[in-house]
């Protein structure tokens, strides 16, 4: 805007123009007033936005407006497009110079390390919240004269600006933070962002900058040195010894071998920083959200009348919502305990830094209160009032000053809302799971027979403002790689995917997982979370987070089916008890060979399957492929598939199909070798064709058997090992896009998964519903002819193993299986180290 003279004018006022501040590669600042005469800053796009892209400019600048109240986000007053792109903001007056000059980061590199850390979640964060309610969903300008690091009520925050407006310039020069992707103008996605955020760390955590011995102010040298590759290992030294690896992650050129969302990352980062003691916390470099003039604070006049901004102006009513400062008083806590805080500062455009206008946390940020002590705020200038300060690590609230502590979340009556533990308010947790209506679209993979689930949906207690419209496809990696694109690229379908359990490890480690858990307390989806059988309900959590990120909504058992004739003939009664009190394996094999010997008991040993039914064996065996069977583990935890419950689990298998001594003698050879050459299909052939007496099934391909055969048919679980019995089972799950704009519709229909016109469905295709911990409280269920076999069926589920939900899992699992093949064939020892190092990534 240099060279331009006289005041700005758009929709929702005139503002004047005064000195400039400063210029960044990004932004050009000008002091301004409003009509009243209260400060604003003006910003323009350094460089020139051509006119074709003025309408894009208003349509960013809408969308920046749609999340301006919250705490994380810069308030936007008003924008335009005459004489050139412009903006104009608010501001806390302390952090003015040194926002407008791209020197944010040296305000936050004053803070201590963990206060460090948590204002770069706070970016990781509020980019998250932002992709839910804009079009847009990345950032793409991350930068530090778009940042800006206050303090306030509730602690230490950063605030974002831009949204992109600023990459609108043509051919702007690179950047520090300009991903490598963006140079080649590539296609920008959420690992753009999640680039800058690690680049912005290395500057933040580190020596402050990510290329410390490159001039910046040389765009070719800038420009190679970023192709290149930030060097994190010579920035090493300066960085938190935890942060090397996200942070070398974050910053890798490939943007595949990025995190996939901004949010791992700020969880890596937090945790790379030990919480500390309040007297080491340092945050009075961060400007302090205080009144810039005595005049302009209606509430210490107590005139009433609105500031710039609020809603006493077209913007703060009738677009932002945005409340007077009389009723800023009151800020919010932990849903768990509450305090009320008071402060004085307030600011232009009608939004403390410490909330919208009503006290409220806007949502950018999801963490707890901070630790802080009262000197750190007062340092900066806040009075603190009765703040309640909490520490991310440590839940529990301690009253600093004044105030009361309320056991019901209100305070001492000045707070109105309260706060999510993920860090929102209720209100806004609402807000975001608000049902309005609309079509939530539900890719079923191959389960195209999953096609009258529309129709399942609308018969159940869903709203019926909601929609269902099923995709189906061939299902295999293509579906889930597709999917992966779409949520790198902040594509908000489809809404809901329905995935197994292998291929739900994929998309967890991906990070292409909306977090169920975290609607629980503002949405009905909590009241069917943690209602189904362990194995599959663990299954569903991230194995990072913890939190529920899949919910279980059918499952299958791999079960044992045999004909009771054959054993009754051989003298064994009561086997009905087998149901719930199955054999061990020595005792099953002999039982099957005093019965029918060889060729007895078929069962899938076909390599590519044989990880699978391995599983189980191993589990009873009190082994897992990695170290824990009860969860999904992560894929750098221990693997254990080599030690001795692997090796016991492999000779069973050796001496029911090859024979031997390899049991001393404990185990009967009843199976053939060619187990090893059988799917699926070959088990069930011979089960049905009456060539065996017993077969390990999937019990939907069993189905037809014990319709034709009734009570001749008999079902357990797996034998028992020295543990117990623990039978493998096949899991359903449904995940939520983490893009979806209808988040609150998304969650319904994937809570609508377990009513009883869904249940019903999915068991006439096969598969039984999870439901509440018993599948025959489905009617469809209870009156099939598995009912009696009930009993061996909830066992089986309430024991239940499943494979790791992990990505080393889903890519490897076919070496695994060859690997085992040769643990059980040949020498137990090799096979099942080498499966370990196939599990260990070696």
């Amino acid at each position: 805007m240099d060279g331009f003279e006289g005041p700005v004018e758009d929709s929702h006022g005139t503002w004047s123009v005064g000195d400039r501040v400063g210029r960044t590669p990004r932004w050009t600042t000008y002091r301004g007033t409003d009509e009243e005469g209260d400060p604003i800053a003006i910003r323009t796009p350094t460089g020139t936005v051509p006119e074709d892209r003025h309408d894009r400019f208003d349509a960013l600048a809408r969308q920046w407006g749609t999340v301006d109240e919250r705490r994380t986000v810069r308030g936007l007053l008003d924008w335009g497009t005459d004489p050139e792109p412009w903006v104009a903001v608010e501001y806390v007056p302390d952090e003015l110079e040194a926002w407008a000059t791209g020197a944010t980061l040296e305000t936050a590199r004053a803070c201590d390390p963990r206060t460090r850390a948590e204002l770069l979640f706070d970016v990781c964060e509020v980019l998250r919240t932002y992709s839910r309610y804009g079009s847009t969903p990345c950032h793409l300008a991350l930068h530090p004269d778009c940042l800006s690091f206050r303090v306030d009520g509730e602690g230490p925050v950063a605030v974002v600006d831009d949204w992109g407006l600023s990459r609108l310039v043509e051919d702007p020069t690179p950047t520090p933070y300009t991903a490598p992707e963006q140079l080649e103008g590539d296609h920008a996605s959420k690992r753009t962002d999640v680039y800058r955020i690690g680049a912005l760390a290395a500057a933040v955590l580190g020596n402050g900058s990510p290329f410390p011995d490159v001039d910046a102010d040389d765009p070719g040298a800038l420009a190679a040195a970023i192709r290149e590759g930030i060097d994190v290992d010579a920035l090493a030294d300066d960085l938190p010894e935890g942060a090397i690896r996200p942070t070398r992650r974050a910053t890798a050129t490939d943007p595949a071998d990025r995190y996939a969302t901004t949010y791992p990352l700020g969880r890596d980062l937090l945790d790379a920083v030990p919480p500390v003691d309040t007297a080491d916390r340092r945050a009075d470099a961060l400007a302090a959200t205080v009144v810039p003039t005595p005049e302009s604070s209606a509430a210490e006049s107590g005139s009433g009348e609105s500031e710039p901004g609020s809603a006493g102006s077209e913007r703060g009513s009738a677009e932002t919502g945005t409340a007077t400062k009389d009723e800023e008083d009151a800020s919010t806590t932990d849903a768990s305990t509450a305090a009320a805080a008071t402060t004085d500062a307030s600011d232009p455009g009608g939004k403390s830094a410490g909330g919208d206008a009503d006290g409220s946390d806007g949502g950018g940020s999801r963490r707890s209160f901070l630790k802080y002590g009262v000197g750190a705020f007062t340092l900066a200038g806040v009075g603190l009032g009765g703040l309640v300060a909490m520490d991310r690590n440590d839940p529990t609230a301690e009253p600093l000053q004044g105030g009361t502590t309320s056991t019901d979340g209100s305070g001492d009556g000045t707070g109105t809302e309260t706060q999510s533990e993920g860090g929102e308010t209720d209100s806004e947790e609402d807000a975001a799971t608000e049902i309005t209506g609309g079509t939530v679209t539900v890719d079923v993979g191959a389960f195209q027979a999953l096609e009258g689930l529309p129709g399942a949906i609308a018969d159940s207690d869903v709203s019926d403002e909601i929609d269902v419209e099923t995709r189906s496809s061939e299902g295999g990696p293509e579906r889930l790689e597709e999917f992966l694109s779409r949520v790198d690229a902040g594509d908000p379908t489809p809404d809901v995917m329905l995935v197994s359990n292998s291929e739900l490890g994929l998309l967890a480690s991906a990070d292409a997982t909306e977090p169920l858990s975290a609607h629980a307390d503002d949405h009905p989806i909590g009241e069917v979370l943690g209602e189904a059988f362990p194995a599959l309900e663990a299954m569903g959590r991230h194995p990072g987070d913890g939190e529920v990120h899949a919910l279980p909504y059918a499952f299958m058992p791999d079960a044992i089916l045999y004909r009771k004739p054959a054993f009754e003939e051989a003298g064994y009664q009561g086997l009905d008890d087998w149901m719930t009190s199955p054999p061990t394996w020595t005792e099953w094999s002999r039982a099957v060979a005093n019965a029918r010997r060889d060729r007895g008991f078929v069962w899938s040993g076909q390599p590519n399957i044989l990880a699978m039914t391995f599983t189980g064996v191993l589990a009873g065996f009190g082994g897992a492929y990695y170290g824990t069977e009860d969860r999904a583990p992560g894929d750098d935890a221990p693997v254990t598939v080599d030690e001795s419950p692997g090796i016991r689990a492999a000779n069973v298998l050796h001496d029911l199909a090859i024979g031997g001594d390899r049991t001393d003698g404990a185990i009967e050879r009843i199976s053939p070798r060619e187990v090893f050459e059988y799917y699926y299909a070959e088990p069930r052939e011979q089960f049905l064709d009456g060539h065996a007496i017993a077969a390990k099934l999937p019990l939907a391909m069993a189905m037809e058997g014990i319709r034709q055969e009734d009570d001749a048919i008999g079902m357990m679980p797996l034998p028992a090992g020295s543990a117990r019995s623990r039978t493998t089972v096949y899991g359903q799950y449904a995940v939520v896009n983490p893009n979806t704009e209808l988040l609150g519709e998304a969650l319904a229909v994937v809570r609508g998964l377990r009513s009883p016109t869904v249940a019903s469905l999915v068991f006439e295709n096969g598969w039984f519903p999870t439901m509440n911990g018993d599948p025959f409280s489905v009617d469809a269920v209870a009156s099939s002819p598995y009912e009696p076999h009930a009993p061996a069926i909830r066992f089986m589920a309430e024991n239940a193993v499943l494979e790791p939900a992990t990505e080393t899992w889903y890519h490897e699992r076919s070496g695994v299986g060859e690997a085992i093949y040769r643990a059980i064939t040949d020498d137990p020892d090799a096979g099942l180290r080498e499966a370990a190092s196939i599990l260990d990534g070696n």
